[in-house]
């Protein structure tokens, strides 16, 4: 993503807004699925957990067995993305913002601030 270079002629404030900028490309939707998907294949994250995660979280009106085949193409083993959305969702990386939810910044700055 080009979120500008500092020595770029177009950017002379390239500091202004960068965290923010840096945030809005890198932490979407999309590239959290992508990265989590990419640490399942590279063996980061163990496949075999997910599946059980999988069946152990099967929503209660859907045929386990047909909710695996959904979630997993059974002849290359890949799993679907939307499936990982909604496994993300379920253990709440992803959240509507709540009306207690607050800027990123604000929570990064109260951390550098605790020390933690």
């Amino acid at each position: 993503p080009n979120i500008c270079r500092p020595h770029s002629t177009k950017c002379k404030n390239w500091k202004k807004g960068l965290d923010k900028r840096y945030f809005k490309l890198m932490y979407n939707q999309n590239n959290i699925i992508t990265h989590v998907l990419n640490q399942i294949y590279e063996k980061k994250i163990g496949y075999q957990r997910v599946v059980q995660w999988f069946q152990d979280n099967c929503p209660k009106d859907v045929d386990r067995m047909e909710f695996l085949t959904k979630a997993i193409d059974i002849d290359t083993g890949k799993i679907n993305q939307e499936y990982i959305c909604w496994l993300l969702e379920k253990m709440d990386v992803f959240r509507l913002k709540g009306s207690d939810w607050r800027p990123i910044e604000k929570c990064w700055d109260e951390i550098k601030e605790n020390g933690k």
